[in-house]
């Protein structure tokens, strides 16, 4: 069974539901590290065996070291529509947490906490 994404709406605006997800990466030399990543939900998929995945549009990093210079926030643009590797599925519990998005001058800024600006800052270290 198949469920769609539902668009829920704020002060009559249609929001983006995105969310964090922590995902494992092999390095070189076999070993594996978990890399953070933000994608734009686009449907929530169950198969026949019950298991629940979330398909993701891929947000990418607009800047090389993760943070724009003079806002120290990180901002990301929207991985392009028609290009197949815009998106990906993944199991429900890759997703790590929900993310505030903020759209503005053509890139999405996350909106990170403290505990999480600290967690981000340590993957470009």
């Amino acid at each position: 069974m198949y469920h769609l994404m539902y668009h829920l709406r704020s002060q009559g605006i249609v929001a983006q539901d995105c969310v964090k997800v922590l995902i494992d990466e092999d390095n070189d030399d076999g070993t594996s590290k978990k890399s953070l990543y933000f994608g734009k939900c686009v449907a929530f998929l169950q198969d026949s065996e019950g298991k629940q995945f979330v398909v993701l549009q891929w947000f990418t990093r607009h800047e090389d070291n993760g943070f724009d210079m003079i806002s120290k926030v990180p901002s990301f643009k929207l991985a392009p529509e028609g290009h197949t590797k815009s998106y990906s599925t993944l199991p429900l519990d890759a997703i790590l947490n929900g993310a505030v998005m903020v759209p503005g001058g053509g890139r999405f800024w996350a909106l990170l906490s403290p505990r999480e600006q600290k967690l981000y800052t340590n993957h470009f270290q």
